[in-house]
C-alpha cells in the first residue's frame, strides 16, 4: 500500500512540472504562451515586435487578463518591427507558427 501511494505522489509532482510557461532568456521567442509579466521582468518595457525567421510566418496575439484579444498581427518572413501597444503585466503574449519573434524597445 505505501508503495502505491508513494509511486501516486511521485508521478503527481512529474505531472505538476510539465505545465510551467516558456522562460524567458532572451529578446527571442519561439511558439508558445507566455506571461507579459516574466517579459517585463526579464527584458523591460518592450515597444516592437518583428519576425526574424527568413522562411516562416509568426502570428502574434496579446490578450488582456480576460482573455479578450487586444491586439493581433500576422508576421510574414523577415518582416520590420511593429508597433506594440502598451503592455500590462496581467496580459498574455501567444506566439504561433515555426518562426522566430523578436522583442526590442
Amino acid at each position: 500500500m505505501k508503495k502505491i501511494i508513494s509511486a501516486i505522489m511521485i508521478c503527481l509532482s512529474f505531472n505538476f512540472n510539465i505545465a510551467k510557461a516558456p522562460q524567458i532568456t532572451s529578446n527571442v521567442l519561439t511558439e508558445g504562451v507566455y506571461n507579459v509579466g516574466d517579459i517585463i521582468n526579464a527584458l523591460g518595457n518592450v515597444k516592437y515586435i518583428q519576425n526574424i525567421s527568413s522562411q516562416n510566418t509568426v502570428y502574434f496575439t496579446l490578450l488582456d487578463h480576460n482573455r479578450a484579444v487586444m491586439e493581433s498581427i500576422i508576421m510574414r518572413p523577415g518582416s520590420g518591427k511593429f508597433s506594440l501597444i502598451e503592455l500590462e503585466p496581467s496580459y498574455k503574449l501567444v506566439i504561433l507558427g515555426d518562426g522566430e519573434a523578436f522583442l526590442s524597445r
